[in-house]
């Protein structure tokens, strides 16, 4: 899930196949493909899960402080896409914010 600060990425193995299952899944981070015929997909996701938010009530008091945070601030921004914000998306938006975000120093195994 994708929260305000923070992107979690779970998943649950036995004990005995974490070293490979952990191995396998580094590659996501050291080595991503950004395979441009997965991009509409993920766009398309990303647009259904705020068509399953909008008629949520949390979703839209969080939209409405959204709007009264100071202009400018990161959380006076709309906080979730859908298939219009994402239109212009590129796979090279992806790979730039990919390269600003994605860094060790930012990321924590439990």
């Amino acid at each position: 899930y994708t929260s305000d600060e923070v992107t979690n990425y779970m998943f649950e193995v036995d004990n005995a196949a974490i070293e490979g299952a952990l191995q396998r899944f580094s590659r996501f981070f050291v080595s991503p493909l950004f395979d441009e015929t997965y991009l509409e997909r993920e766009k398309n996701a990303v647009n259904s899960e705020f068509e399953k938010n909008i008629k949520q009530d949390g979703w839209r008091e969080d939209r409405y402080v959204n709007l009264l945070a100071k202009k400018g601030h990161p959380y006076h921004k709309f906080s979730t896409g859908n298939t219009k914000t994402l239109q212009s998306v590129s796979r090279q938006n992806v790979i730039q914010f990919y390269r600003k975000y994605y860094s060790s120093n930012n990321t924590k195994l439990v």
